[in-house]
């Protein structure tokens, strides 16, 4: 027994020692515009749908939306990074999701929220709690492509 309390002793001062290091990341929006054979009123629609079918996350969701105007905003989850039950750690990296329709021509802007991560550097013991900016490009990159990909190829609105 006492050597498990010494045991318990020794790491706790040895975790409570480590250094780690955080790192700003910062990501300038990110744009792309999507060329569509649909008046404004149905690329709203359909951008619309999209986007309540990609918000699944009950931190992702529309803010702002005028049919009229042919805008959409809103906020997107990248991630959740989540702590050990104990840590009590959370951290959500968002970004805003802007998206315009005109006749044609939709375009979405992604602009992630500036954050703070772990550096690599900083051991093992952190690697849960990191987010490095290559991810979060991948994310932005995926979304967009996804936005893309959905605009141009989906056919529900078809057939009705």
């Amino acid at each position: 027994m006492k050597k498990l309390i010494l045991l318990i002793i020794v790491a706790f001062t040895f975790t409570s020692c480590l250094t780690y290091k955080t790192v700003p990341v910062q990501i300038d929006p990110i744009s792309k515009v999507v060329e569509v054979d649909l008046d404004k009123n149905d690329a709203w629609v359909k951008a619309n749908n999209w986007m309540v079918k990609t918000f699944v996350s009950s931190e992702s969701v529309i803010e702002f939306s005028d049919k009229e105007a042919g805008v959409i905003n809103g906020k997107y989850n990248l991630t959740t990074i989540v702590g050990g039950s104990q840590s009590g750690y959370t951290n959500s990296i968002n970004a805003s999701v802007f998206i315009q329709c005109k006749d044609n021509t939709v375009k979405i802007t992604v602009d992630p929220q500036d954050y703070n991560t772990f550096s690599s550097k900083s051991g093992s013991l952190y690697k849960a709690y990191m987010y490095p900016r290559e991810d979060a490009l991948a994310s932005v990159n995926a979304l967009i492509a996804d936005f893309e990909n959905y605009m141009i190829n989906d056919k529900s609105l078809e057939d009705f």
